[in-house]
């Protein structure tokens, strides 16, 4: 039996309440997307926490930012995204590494990628073996020179 994760339950449920509650017949963009990251921000910091801390126990999750867009410009118009900038930081060893986790709602798909700060660094110079594995799980997505192909975050666990 397949097991969802906790950000994918998020998302069914948020794809839900969006068609449940019309948002998508396209009325006041902005205010729509403020009052859905008011009513979601919680739960999809909870669902990710979760399904990262499943993996990786040792290490603490912060959120910098989290954005939702029902329109996002930076798709063309496309699916609604939410975005979450982290701080993944190894309890023991007092490290930290940024990502970002991104969630195509309308196409269920949620990648993991590094912060512009580490995408450019060929290797992980830190002591933290944990964060040193999740930066090579996460710096797979530019093995290919100029393509970067961001992993789902159901890989990255």
């Amino acid at each position: 039996m397949i097991h969802s994760t906790n950000i994918n339950q998020a998302i069914l449920d948020l794809n839900k309440y969006l068609e449940t509650n019309n948002y998508f017949d396209g009325k006041d963009i902005a205010l729509t997307n403020q009052q859905v990251h008011v009513l979601w921000e919680d739960k999809f910091r909870g669902a990710i926490t979760k399904d990262i801390f499943t993996k990786f126990p040792d290490i603490e999750i912060n959120f910098l930012s989290s954005v939702f867009e029902l329109e996002s410009e930076n798709e063309q118009g496309g699916p609604c995204i939410y975005l979450h900038q982290i701080l993944l930081c190894d309890k023991i060893i007092s490290e930290c590494l940024k990502a970002f986790i991104k969630t195509l709602l309308t196409l269920n798909k949620t990648t993991i990628y590094l912060d512009s700060e580490y995408a450019n660094e060929a290797k992980w110079e830190g002591d933290s073996k944990t964060l040193k594995l999740m930066f090579l799980k996460m710096k797979s997505a530019d093995k290919e020179f100029g393509y970067f192909h961001p992993i789902t975050l159901a890989d990255f666990l």
